[in-house]
């Protein structure tokens, strides 16, 4: 069983499902296929490394063998009752002391890089991963276009990049290749968010998801 590659499977298929809501009555065929394909996905790596169930053994079919009939059984023996020795409770085992329950700790937000404008803030916002499942899915990654499957690279391109593969691909290339986050949240800031709209309701969320992958190349 993949666990990152599940918890990854998860996250897609809850973003596909919220871009279906967006216009739930009309539909493109493709975000269909998109959000189909990610259960699958999420399907297979659940299923990884179990070996299938084993075939029914079918019982051998036996023959009656024929059953001389028992001996007589020889006359039981006098039963004697033992002595009814009283009974002693053990002592309950005393209680171990419950220890309180710690309270949660609200998980740090990073601070934006300074000058950011103020509805830029939410696209960079990050929060230090406590569970298990969410340090997998924010573990550092070295290129951001292997990381990313192919419903995934068309689902950014149609989305963030007004569907310029030529745009995609350079954006790729620049963010890969910049010395840290700092320096990619300019690039997406001067040639991104604004060029390609991104702050609109419909594509949001998206490009959050987008910029959690920049920011684990960059770890």
């Amino acid at each position: 069983m993949d666990l990152l590659k599940a918890k990854i499977n998860l996250d897609k298929i809850n973003r596909a499902f919220s871009q279906l809501l967006k216009d739930p009555d009309n539909i493109p065929k493709i975000e269909v296929d998109i959000a189909l394909s990610y259960v699958r996905e999420f399907y297979d790596a659940l299923q990884t490394n179990y070996p299938p169930p084993p075939a029914p053994v079918q019982a051998p079919v036996s023959r009656p063998v024929p059953v001389a009939p028992p001996a007589p059984a020889p006359a039981p023996a006098p039963v004697v009752a033992p002595p009814i020795l009283p009974v002693v409770e053990a002592p309950a085992p005393a209680a171990a002391p419950v220890a309180p329950t710690p309270t949660p700790i609200a998980a740090p937000i990073t601070p934006v890089i300074s000058g950011l404008p103020v509805e830029m803030e939410p696209l960079f916002e990050y929060k230090e991963a406590k569970e298990l499942s969410e340090k997998l899915s924010e573990s550092p990654i070295p290129d951001i276009k292997k990381a990313l499957s192919l419903n995934d690279r068309l689902l950014i391109q149609r989305e963030l990049f007004a569907n310029d593969p030529a745009a995609f691909e350079n954006a790729l290339q620049q963010l890969n290749s910049l010395p840290g986050m700092e320096a990619a949240q300019q690039f997406i800031v001067q040639h991104c968010v604004y060029p390609y709209d991104w702050l609109s309701k419909n594509k949001i969320e998206t490009a959050k998801w987008f910029i959690r992958m920049v920011r684990r190349r960059h770890k």
